[in-house]
């Protein structure tokens, strides 16, 4: 009546009240916030979501190429077969993104399942050009819009797959491999925030996507893909170079020198500063260097007569000098079936060459 407003608050039911004795032990509770949580929902889920947050990216990479995060995810979209459309599969997306300057480096899209091999073929297109890597699905980029083919100092990734293979090789090379510890996304937080602008940006919207925002009733993506793997790929490739790599990022991220120089916060801005900024200690490697590095290797039988053999399929090479000699070697020895083999570097889904790398 006399133009107050007056708070009403709306008593618990008795059944949800504390008792004197619940309250009296809820205050005499153990002050240590971490162990309270902890004891409710687990250590895991704990360090991935509850436990405070020391320091920032800045102090594991200074510069570009410090380090490399990669990593892989399903994408919730189904493809369709180039020969009669049908669907074949949601494919497997693997991203490698610059801790420094959150630049997406690396692509590489596959339809098979997650293995050393795919996360090598990652690697190596995150370390050669861009511009040839798009030219093979048919893309043609201006020059300065993706300017990656450096080696990383060290490669952050969540499995054993890599440090099996690598282990040895990548500190030969000046370079290192750090494991992120089981279930901790927030270890490789930079290349998983990629993951979700994608697939908030891109994927969801596309034919064949398993979810549509706003459809109430979604129908199968089974029957409704369109695209192809190749296609698809060339979908990623233009969302990177449009989207993800010119996007505008928290000024928070960048250096204090970076911030002097007025610099955008954008990554393509913050790689191209840092690049001239350590343009010394950017390391390059070729392509044809880094092949028999990075692919799997086996024992090859060295044949006198037809070169070498690898699970059934025979390699040979007109005019290898190393090829020759192991083969003159095989022919002389005395035993008539001699098990000379040599180191040999493969790609399984190609029968085109292998690289000898070893006796």
């Amino acid at each position: 009546a006399d133009g107050r407003f007056v708070t009403v608050t709306k008593p618990w039911p008795r059944s949800d009240r504390p008792t004197l004795s619940q309250f009296r032990t809820a205050a005499n509770a153990d002050p240590d916030i971490a162990k309270r949580i902890i004891a409710v929902v687990g250590e895991k889920a704990y360090k991935l979501k509850y436990r405070p947050l020391h320091g920032d990216y800045r102090e594991l990479a200074e510069a570009p190429a410090a380090v490399y995060q990669i990593d892989w995810m399903l994408a919730d979209v189904w493809l369709a077969s180039e020969l009669n459309r049908l669907p074949v599969g949601r494919p497997f997306v693997y991203f490698v993104v610059d801790t420094f300057s959150r630049m997406v480096v690396g692509l590489y899209i596959t339809l098979e399942y997650p293995s050393y091999r795919t996360a090598a073929i990652a690697l190596l297109e995150s370390m050669t050009s861009k511009y040839d890597y798009a030219r093979r699905f048919g893309i043609e980029l201006e020059q300065g819009t993706w300017d990656c083919e450096h080696m990383a100092d060290t490669v952050l990734h969540d499995g054993g797959e890599l440090a099996s293979h690598l282990g040895d090789w990548m500190p030969e090379n000046g370079a290192d491999l750090a494991t992120a510890a089981p279930y901790r996304g927030d270890y490789k937080a930079i290349v998983e925030r990629s993951f979700g602008i994608t697939g908030m940006g891109a994927i969801e919207w596309l034919d064949g996507a398993t979810f549509k925002p706003g459809v109430d009733e979604r129908p199968d993506p089974k029957k409704t893909c369109g695209l192809t793997l190749i296609e698809f790929t060339r979908l990623m490739i233009h969302f990177v170079v449009d989207v993800l790599n010119p996007r505008w990022i928290s000024k928070m991220a960048l250096p204090v020198e970076a911030l002097h120089d007025s610099k955008d916060a954008r990554p393509i801005d913050l790689w191209s500063w840092g690049r001239r900024r350590v343009s010394g200690r950017l390391r390059k490697m070729s392509r044809a260097d880094l092949l028999p590095m990075l692919l799997q290797r086996a024992d090859a039988t060295v044949d006198s007569r037809r070169g070498l053999v690898l699970e059934g399929v025979i390699f040979y090479a007109e005019g290898c000098d190393q090829l020759r000699e192991l083969m003159l070697r095989a022919a002389a020895s005395p035993v008539s079936r001699p098990s000379l083999t040599v180191l040999v570097a493969y790609d399984p889904n190609t029968t085109n060459e292998v690289y000898m790398v070893g006796e």
